[in-house]
Order: C-alpha cells, then sequence, then structure tokens
C-alpha cells in the first residue's frame, strides 16, 4: 500500500468515526451500519484491498483501488478477450456496453482514467467489429467486474 493510498484509507477510518460520534445510541440502525462499515475498513486494511462507498446522503467517503495489492483467495484478476461491437459509450460516466459477437451477451464495464476522451470509443469503434481485451476482476462466484484499460487494448 502506497504512502497516499494509506492516508485516503484513514482518512475514511476517522470520517467514519467521526460521523459515528455524533449518531445517538438510540439510532440502533445507522450506528449498526456504520459500525460494520468501519469494521470493513479496517480488514480491508489489513488485505491492502479498498473500495468506494457512499455514506448517507451528500455524503461520501472514498478509497482507492489499489494495484498490485494482497487479494483474499476469492478475488480473481486477469485480462480477457473478446470479440463484437461497442453498442454505446456514456463518457460522462465513462461506462461502457459491448456486445459479444460469439453469444450475444451484452458486458457492461467501466474506462480507465487512461483514456483521455472517452468518447472516442463512439465516434470510431461504435458498431463496428473490434476485438477487445479487458480487465476483468471476480469475487466469489459474482459476475466479472470489466475495464477498458487503453484505446491500444482494441483492434479491429
Amino acid at each position: 500500500m502506497t504512502r497516499d493510498e494509506y492516508i485516503s484509507v484513514s482518512s475514511e477510518i476517522s470520517e467514519l468515526e467521526s460521523l459515528l460520534a455524533g449518531i445517538p445510541q438510540e439510532n440502533v440502525i445507522n450506528r449498526w451500519s456504520l459500525e460494520q462499515r468501519l469494521q470493513s475498513v479496517r480488514s480491508l486494511i489489513e488485505f491492502e484491498l479498498a473500495a468506494p462507498v457512499a455514506v448517507g446522503s451528500g455524503q461520501r467517503v472514498m478509497f482507492t483501488d489499489l494495484k498490485g495489492s494482497k487479494l483474499p483467495n476469492n478475488v480473481k484478476e486477469g485480462v480477457e478477450t473478446y470479440s463484437g461491437e461497442f453498442q454505446g459509450v456514456l463518457p460522462t460516466s465513462r461506462t461502457f456496453e459491448f456486445k459479444v459477437s460469439d453469444h450475444g451477451s451484452v458486458l457492461r464495464g467501466k474506462i480507465a482514467a487512461a483514456i483521455e476522451d472517452p468518447d472516442e470509443l463512439n465516434r470510431n469503434h461504435l458498431h463496428k467489429p473490434v476485438t477487445v481485451r479487458l480487465a476483468a476482476i471476480t469475487v466469489g462466484q459474482g459476475r466479472p467486474r470489466y475495464t477498458l484499460r487503453t484505446l491500444a487494448d482494441i483492434t479491429g
């Protein structure tokens, strides 16, 4: 875990402790949910793994995805290659839909910050046959979470 990542995670712990201190004891449900999140954040430090979280309305606490971190046994990372075509890209939310030509299923994923202009996918690759390499993270038996890392991962 880098220094900046540790500071970010520590900041979330402080924020959660502060929020928890301001919730009355009789507000059991809110206290319980914050206590659970605080416990899970402390556990994440042990695994050096992080994820974003929203706390209450208008309050957002976030910490970063840690590259090269130690992952629990049920988390699998890899790169998967698919042939098909982009069905659409939302540049502001940095998300995409990709229709796989083999079986017609639609993959949804995120566009990494390394791609400065996500709208380039709409201009140059929308509804055109391409092969794409996607980073995939799967937790347990869940669905993979896909990320398009660079435009170089698109060919065709």
